[in-house]
């Protein structure tokens, strides 16, 4: 309890033991039970990496929020203008198309 404090690594646990424990396998070291401690030191270790250098500064970035350079709702409002235009111009040419017997 105390050595994990201010550290989630569950979710990295789940996501890498599949990982070492496949590469395990494929390099065959699944014939003796040394690998068993192995696998959770390794998997512990990713986990852990993984808190710290990519879980924990994007959940701190989705409490502060993006940068105020970076205006998401601009980029995301017109990435569906544009997206909206192209659907308009397709579905008009795919009706023009089928009108001529296309």
């Amino acid at each position: 309890h105390r050595a994990l404090r201010g550290n989630d690594i569950s979710y990295g646990v789940y996501i890498y033991h599949g990982l070492v424990l496949n590469v395990f396998v494929e390099l065959g070291y699944i014939e003796h039970l040394y690998w068993v401690p192995a696998v959770g030191a390794i998997t512990v270790v990713l986990a852990s990496l993984s808190w710290r250098y990519v879980e924990q500064p994007l959940l701190r970035r989705k409490r502060t929020g993006p940068p105020a350079e970076v205006s998401t709702p601009t980029r995301l409002s017109s990435l569906v203008e544009r997206t909206n235009r192209w659907w308009a111009v397709a579905s008009t040419n795919t009706l023009r198309e089928s009108a001529d017997g296309r």
